[in-house]
């Protein structure tokens, strides 16, 4: 009986249907060029009133050998999308009438600047921090 059973057991594995073999993909390597070209966004914050979003938006600058980055901004619906500063981070104070980001400043460094969001769109150095 056993062995009756293991015969029915063996012939019902070797008739099942197998998967079909994993497919090898193309190995793909991201070149050097590649990665000068990539530009990406980070950080994005909504205005409290929720109308604007301000984002970093970072890229290599293959000439003078460094990472860039800007603070752009944007309608909520994704429309006007626009360079505001040079710097990163950006985040809305409370009320929505400035933004703090990090930028290069005095000394020598990155520090934390604000913008107020009006029309004349003034800004000044937070801190001064040594590096």
């Amino acid at each position: 009986m056993r062995r009756a059973f293991a015969l029915v057991l063996l012939a019902a594995t070797a008739a099942a249907p197998r998967p079909a073999p994993a497919q090898e993909l193309p190995t793909r390597t991201l070149s050097l060029e590649q990665y000068l070209d990539w530009e990406w966004v980070s950080d994005p914050q909504i205005s409290p009133d929720g109308s604007r979003i301000v984002y970093t938006r970072s890229w290599v600058d293959k000439v003078n050998d460094s990472r860039e980055s800007s603070v752009w901004i944007m309608d909520a619906d994704g429309s006007r999308a626009r360079s505001l500063l040079d710097g990163s981070s950006p985040a809305w104070s409370p009320d929505g009438t400035r933004i703090a980001y990090m930028a290069e400043g005095e000394p020598q460094g990155s520090q934390i600047h604000v913008r107020w969001m009006d029309a004349e769109g003034a800004t000044t150095q937070v801190t001064r921090v040594e590096s």
